[in-house]
C-alpha cells in the first residue's frame, strides 16, 4: 500500500508517509505503519538517542495492550520487569486499593521498562525493518501544498501527503507551525531516582503512595533479582536543583518508604522534571499530525503518557490504511482522526489531574472521605475490574 499523491513530474524522496521524531513514539509509529505495508520514512535526530543506560532512570509503564502492540519489536521477557501487582495507598493511613491482574484474566498488568533499554529495542526492529531512516544534524523547514508537505534539512527535501510529528511535549515542529496551545502548570517538580534493596525483592509490585504535597511512586525495575526500583517523588513548587546532601536525601526517602523494601542504596543521580499540562488545541495542521506528548503532555501521576500516544498512532495507522485500501488522500482523514481521539484524551487529562488535586492535599473532612473512598472502592469488584480494564487498554 504505497498511496502517494504528487504532481505528475518525478520528484525523488517521496515516501507515503514520514514520522518526525526520536522517541519510542516516533519509532514505533514508523514501525507500525511499516508493518502495514506503508512506504513509511523517519527523520531521526542522532544526538537525542545516546544510551543513557547507568544515568537516571525514566522509567516507562506499558500497559498490557500497549505490550500486545509491539511484541513483535521487543522481547519484554529479556528486557522488562512485569507489573504483577500495583497497590494505591493514602499517606500513611491503612486505606488502600490493591490490584491484580488475575481479577481481569491476566498474568501481568504490562511491563517497566527504561526508557533508554526502549529507544535501544525498537531502534534495532528499526535498522531491520523497510523503514528509510533520514538523520537530522539540525534546523528544518517545511511547506504545504494542494497534495503534500515538503521537510527541507541537511541541504535535502523529502515529500510526503503526511507528515507525522511525534517530537515530544516541546514539539520544534509544533513551534514551527506556530500552533497553539492549552496550558497548566501543576506547580509539582517530580524527583526521579534509582535505588537498590538487596534485601527485600519487590516481586513486581508497583506502589504509588499519596501525599499532600503529591504522589510519591516505587517502581519496580528489571534485574535478576528484583532488587532496584525507580522513585518518582513529586513535590509542591519548582526545584532546579536538590537542595540536600545525599545522605539526608537517602534518609527523606527512608521515612517516605516508611520501612517497605528495608535498607537502600542510592544509585543513580537524581534528575528532575517540572510538571506542566500541554495540550495543543488542534491535533492536525494541513498536512501535519500531532501524536503523544506533541499533541498531549499529560501528568505522570497514574503512569499513563506512553499509553495514551500509542493509542494515538494507532488510530493514525488505522485512518492511513483505510484511506490507502480505498485510493483516497491521506490528508481528508485528519479530521476524522481529531475526532475519535478527543474522548480518550479529555478523560485522561481530566482523571489524572482529579487525581492529583484530590490526593495533592491534607484537607481534614477531605482527607477522610478520601480515605473511606479508597475503602469502600477497594470492595466492589465491579469499580476495580473496569478500572484495570482501561488502564490495560483492553
Amino acid at each position: 500500500m504505497n498511496y502517494f499523491i504528487i504532481p505528475r513530474k518525478v520528484i525523488k524522496n517521496k515516501h507515503s508517509v514520514v514520522v518526525f521524531g526520536s522517541g519510542p513514539i516516533a519509532i514505533s509509529a514508523a514501525l507500525l505503519l511499516s508493518k502495514n505495508g506503508i512506504d513509511v520514512a523517519i527523520i531521526i535526530d542522532k544526538n537525542k538517542l545516546k544510551n543513557r543506560k547507568g544515568g537516571p532512570a525514566r522509567l516507562f509503564a506499558l500497559a498490557y495492550n500497549s505490550c500486545e502492540i509491539l511484541k513483535d519489536f521487543i522481547d519484554f521477557n529479556s528486557s522488562s520487569q512485569a507489573i504483577n501487582h500495583i497497590r494505591v495507598v493514602d499517606n500513611n493511613s491503612r486505606a488502600k486499593v490493591d490490584f491484580l491482574p488475575i481479577d481481569i484474566g491476566l498474568d501481568t498488568f504490562g511491563y517497566m521498562i527504561d526508557e533508554a533499554d526502549l529507544i535501544d529495542l525498537l531502534y534495532s526492529s528499526l535498522l531491520k525493518s523497510n523503514v528509510k531512516i533520514y538523520e537530522l544534524n539540525g534546523g528544518f523547514d517545511i511547506s504545504q501544498g494542494e497534495f503534500f508537505a515538503t521537510i527541507t534539512f541537511n541541504d535535502q527535501s523529502i515529500y510526503s501527503p503526511l507528515i507525522i510529528a511525534a517530537d515530544g511535549k516541546y514539539s520544534t515542529i509544533r513551534q514551527y507551525l506556530s500552533m497553539e496551545t492549552e496550558e497548566y502548570d501543576y506547580n509539582q517538580t517530580a524527583i526521579v531516582i534509582d535505588i537498590r534493596h538487596s534485601s527485600w525483592p519487590h516481586q513486581g509490585v508497583a506502589v504509588e503512595k499519596f501525599t499532600p504535597n503529591g504522589p510519591f511512586a516505587i517502581l519496580p525495575k528489571y534485574n535478576e533479582n528484583c532488587t532496584t526500583s525507580s522513585l518518582v517523588w513529586v513535590e509542591e513548587g519548582k526545584l532546579d536543583h536538590i537542595p540536600f546532601s545525599e545522605k539526608i536525601m537517602r534518609d527523606l526517602i527512608m521515612v517516605k518508604l516508611d520501612q517497605y523494601l528495608g535498607d537502600i542504596e542510592l544509585i543513580s543521580e537524581p534528575i528532575i522534571y517540572h510538571l506542566k499540562l500541554i495540550k495543543s488545541l488542534k491535533r492536525f495542521c494541513g498536512r501535519v499530525v500531532f501524536v503523544g506528548d506533541a499533541a498531549q503532555a499529560i501528568h505522570p501521576i497514574a503512569g499513563q503518557g506512553f499509553n495514551l500516544g500509542l493509542r494515538d498512532i494507532i488510530e493514525v495507522v488505522k485512518l492511513i490504511c483505510d484511506s490507502a485500501d480505498i485510493g483516497i488522500d491521506y490528508g481528508t482523514c485528519l479530521e476524522k482522526y481529531s475526532m475519535s481521539r478527543d474522548t480518550d484524551v479529555s478523560k485522561m487529562i481530566l482523571s489524572t489531574s482529579l487525581l492529583n488535586s484530590l490526593f495533592a492535599n491534607d484537607i481534614f473532612p477531605l482527607k477522610i472521605l478520601r480515605r473511606l473512598g479508597l475503602k469502600i472502592f477497594d470492595k466492589i469488584p465491579l469499580f476495580k475490574k473496569t478500572t484495570m480494564k482501561y488502564a490495560c487498554g483492553l
